[in-house]
Parts: structure tokens; sequence; C-alpha cells
């Protein structure tokens, strides 16, 4: 009688309420890929340190995977020790099937789930490509579910029901001022920390209630402790969170053309970069072209349409993600006829979000004088902030002709 009455007794009691965050709290939320290898105590206590309150867990569908994430939390709740708490992070298919989602919240205890406004967090990875990318099969699924969930959507699913958008990946979304901004340290090319750093920068300043980590404790992505990266991104992860709740605006280290009044490209003089660099983008191609005397940068034709482009990236240490004027001088080679622009990463207000990072400084007709000519674009409101496609601050762009320049110079204005 008495061991019938242990077994119902957690029955009859009131169970214990799920937490909720409020939607205009800043939260911080990162990507979580349980494993094998994956010590989930370890993983989720630093994440209590660090201030990282929702645990985004990749999840496929099966639900014993998810024991040893329970028995974590349990252990940290016990131990009356900061924890974030568990929200599923799905990949659909073409065709939306959410039924993880069910099989993730049938699981996991209500007292772990990640919920925000009363309603458990739902984070979908991009649609596939190819299809499966409209509203209405998505809400379909998404009505499906036992739970009305808190829907946060990457932006490639259209019009999707969602209370929240992102965009994948750490270098995007900035521009767009989206309700949700990533962060991450990179797969590849970290820099050191400063690639961290700058996301961090930016995120803090656009001043967002959600930021996610990409990713937590991915093998090229992560930022927790491993025997290669140490505690580094960890202990940086700790003081931008910190920073992000507390809407404390920090300043970057100075670097090398911090003080300098202007950045140059020169094809004629070694080294041709000096604060400011071509980079190659699907619509952006280029070659150095030396013919005796005749030395140039010139746009090739791609694969993306007519219009060739050459972008640039302004050094970091000269100006990022802060509103100034500049002028851009390019000198370039005048034949034959057409026009080329120049389109800038600006900080201009009064245009809609997506289109701040393409602002127009102009045009410039060609002459066909056969001689090298110099013009000079203004740009009263440029940010900088490596927001064009391919990680550019400014480009120049012809239709259906190349052109070809021997020097660009960004002054400070």
């Amino acid at each position: 009688m008495i061991r019938a009455l242990a077994l119902l007794l957690p029955l009859l009691l009131p169970q214990e309420e799920a937490p909720s965050f409020a939607k205009d709290q800043r939260l911080a939320a990162a990507y979580f890929y349980p494993g094998p290898d994956v010590k989930p105590a370890a993983e989720f206590a630093e994440m209590g340190k660090a201030g990282v309150e929702i645990a985004l867990v990749a999840f496929s569908g099966d639900a014993a995977s998810l024991d040893p994430l329970i028995a974590a939390l349990d252990d940290l709740e016990k131990d009356r020790k900061s924890r974030p708490r568990l929200g599923v992070f799905v990949q659909p298919g073409a065709t939306p099937d959410l039924g993880a989602v069910d099989a993730f919240f049938g699981r996991v205890p209500q007292r772990h789930w990640a919920q925000i406004d009363g309603r458990p967090v739902v984070w979908l990875a991009p649609a596939p490509p190819g299809g499966g990318a409209e509203a209405a099969p998505l809400a379909a699924a998404v009505s499906r579910l036992k739970r009305p969930p808190y829907l946060v959507s990457e932006l490639s699913w259209k019009d999707a029901p969602a209370d929240r958008t992102y965009a994948w990946g750490a270098s995007r979304g900035y521009a767009l001022e989206l309700p949700v901004v990533s962060v991450g340290p990179g797969a590849s090319g970290r820099d050191d920390g400063k690639v961290y750093e700058r996301h961090w920068f930016k995120a803090i300043r656009l001043e967002p209630r959600l930021v996610v980590i990409e990713s937590w404790n991915g093998g090229a992505d992560g930022v927790s402790e491993t025997s290669e990266r140490k505690r580094k991104y960890l202990d940086l992860t700790h003081r931008f969170v910190r920073d992000f709740k507390v809407n404390e605006k920090f300043t970057l280290p100075k670097g090398k053309f911090t003080a300098e009044k202007h950045v140059a490209f020169t094809i004629v003089y070694t080294p041709h970069d000096q604060g400011l660099r071509p980079i190659p983008t699907e619509d952006g191609v280029f070659d150095e072209v030396r013919a005796g005397a005749f030395q140039a940068l010139t746009s090739k034709e791609n694969k993306k349409g007519t219009v060739r482009r050459i972008c640039f990236d302004v050094d970091d240490s000269f100006c990022y993600f802060d509103k100034r004027a500049f002028e851009v001088v390019v000198e370039f080679f005048d034949a034959g006829e057409g026009s080329f622009s120049l389109e800038y990463d600006s900080g201009d207000r009064t245009l809609p979000a997506d289109q701040r990072a393409l602002k127009s400084a102009g045009q410039v007709r060609f002459g066909n004088s056969g001689e090298w000519r110099q013009e000079v674009f203004k740009l009263p409101d440029a940010v900088f902030g490596n927001g064009q496609p391919g990680g550019g601050d400014f480009r120049l762009s012809t239709d259906k002709r190349g052109l070809s320049i021997r020097m660009v110079m960004v002054y400070r204005r």
C-alpha cells in the first residue's frame, strides 16, 4: 500500500510551472550538437555561467538521445546552478514535417523547456534548396503540433508564420536589422578572435532582443572549450554576453589604419592593398591586366548575368560599422560608351533596411577619351560594416561592358 502511494504521489502533486522568458527580454541562445563524445553537464554548466539561456538542440527525432541532456540539467538543477533551457533546432525536409518537435517536447520535462511568451521555442534551419520554402505547407505543419510554438525561422522560409526571423550565417543579417542577430567565430579564418569580436560589436549596437551563437560546441564554428582553442572563445563569450545583457557598447582595438586619413588600392605600386582590397564575389570577377605600360584591375564576365562588378573591402581598423562621411576617388580608363556606378554600405535610415547596404553614390559616364581619368564619389553616411554580398563595403558596377581601374582611394571627410 505504501509503495503504491509512493508511485502515485508524483501524479497527485501539482506539476511545476514551466518557466517562460518574456519576448522583450535580452536573451542569448546557442546551437548545441549532442553526440557520444559530448559532456552535456560540463557544457550546460558553462552555458549557465556565460549567461546563455537557450540551448537549441540539433534534434533528428531519436528521443532517447535526449536522456543524457535531461540528466545533466536535473543534476545542475539539484545543485542550484545556472543552466540553459532547451529549445529544438530542426531541419525540415522538402515537405515540412515537424514530428520531431512533438517527440522532443514529449521527452524533455516541461521545467527544462525554453519558452518565450509561454510557448516552447522551435527554431527552423534554412529551408531546403529548390523547394519547400512556401508559407502554406509550413503553416499547416505548425498547426498540427501538439503545442503552439514560439517559432523562429530562417529567411529562406518565405512569409513563414514565425514570431521572429534570422539569417543563417553570422556574417549576414546585420543590414537587414532582423529581430534575431547571429554571431560566431567563423568556421575558418577566425583571425585570433577578431571575427567573433566584430560580430558582437555589431550585434550589441543593433540592440536586438535575441542573439544566437553559431555554435556552442560545433567542431569548426564552436565557442566551447577544446584542446585546440582551449578557453579563448569561451572566455570571450562570457564577456560579450555580459556586455549584451547590460547593453554595454564596447570599442574595437586600434589597428594599422585606425589613425590614417585615407586607405587605397593601386595596381601600379606594391603592395597593391593599402587598407583597401578587391574581393571576389559571384558577380564580381576581376583580373590584373598588364600590356606594356598599361596596368589595370579589370572586371570580367561572370555567370550571374551581364552586370560586372569590382567589390572592395575597407580595412576594419579604418572604419567598421561606424557611420561617417567619406569620399572615394576612382581612377579608371576612359574608353568606349556606357557608365559605371558605385554602391556602398550605408547607415541611411530613410531607406528600407534591405537596401541600405546597396545605396547608390551615383554613376559616371564614359567619355571615350582613351585616357586615365579620375572621378570622386561622395558617401555622406557610410558604415562600411561588410554588409554587401561577399562581405564587401562598396562596389563598382558596369552593365554589358568592362571596367579597368588603376587606383581607388577612400578619404575621411
